[in-house]
């Protein structure tokens, strides 16, 4: 028995389906600043935050909406990118595309780097929590 687990959890590995592949770390609540908006009063957006594996969505059955999924290219030497499910797009970008806008995590005066939002995801369920709560994902390649 012991024989076929390695073997599994190699075969896993060498899939992309490492950690946060199937289920990410415990998200943390973040502010997020939205390129272009002041990041105050009605502009303060919060939203769960999780680095994730190549295959989490996949694994998870959760579809993508819009645009892409995390892919090997978006790696250190990427540029920093975010998938973000629907209900993060419908409260940050009502009537609006994200495909494309720039958010980072924290205030208007964090030093976090700017990622650029590549795609929307369906809700899913983040630790088995209902309703939805807004989301963003990032690619844990780009955080290793």
């Amino acid at each position: 028995m012991r024989q076929r687990t390695v073997v599994l959890l190699a075969l896993v590995l060498a899939s992309g389906c490492g950690p946060g592949a199937v289920e990410p770390e415990t998200p943390e609540l973040a502010t997020l600043t939205i390129e272009g908006r002041s990041g105050e009063g009605p502009d303060v957006v919060m939203a769960e935050t999780s680095a994730v594996g190549l295959e989490y969505f996949q694994a998870q059955r959760v579809p993508v909406l819009r645009g892409r999924l995390f892919t090997t290219s978006d790696d250190r030497t990427g540029a920093l990118v975010a998938l973000i499910n629907e209900e993060l797009a419908a409260r940050a970008f009502p009537n609006m595309d994200p495909i494309g806008r720039r958010i980072k995590l924290g205030g208007p005066t964090s030093t976090s780097p700017w990622l650029t939002v590549i795609g929307v995801v369906g809700n899913g369920k983040t630790n088995n929590r209902d309703p939805a709560r807004p989301h963003v994902f990032t690619c844990a390649l780009q955080s290793q």
